[in-house]
């Protein structure tokens, strides 16, 4: 016969698994999901912020989306877009509350792109 775990141990392991699951808070915060459909080889970058504080900052090379994190405790956020080695001005939006994910996508090339929610 094959010994049988005590109760006991099931109980707490139980009993472990229920506190960690309903106690531990949630720190991650929202997402800004961005997708990347610039011309191949071209390097999208965005930046998350709030006045003076950089929450998450990220790049991709085309057609690799990527995401940005904001965490809870901001009430609203900008992001900032840009394309490296482009001649064109950062472009910034916001403010946005702090309520839900978002999603954002790039388009174009180094020298002329657009960024636009997701529809």
């Amino acid at each position: 016969m094959k010994p049988r775990p005590s109760i006991s141990f099931l109980v707490l392991f139980i009993a472990v698994i229920f506190s960690i699951i309903v106690f531990v808070p949630l720190i991650e915060g929202k997402t800004v999901w961005i997708q990347n459909k610039l011309v191949v080889g071209t390097i999208a970058e965005a930046v998350a912020f709030d006045e003076d504080i950089e929450y998450d900052r990220q790049q991709s090379v085309a057609h690799h989306g990527f995401s940005l994190t904001v965490p809870d405790n901001s009430t609203q956020f900008w992001v900032v877009f840009s394309v490296v080695g482009t001649i064109e001005d950062e472009k910034k939006r916001g403010p946005f509350d702090n309520t839900q994910d978002i999603c954002w996508h790039f388009h174009g090339s180094l020298d002329a792109w657009t960024v636009n929610p997701c529809s």
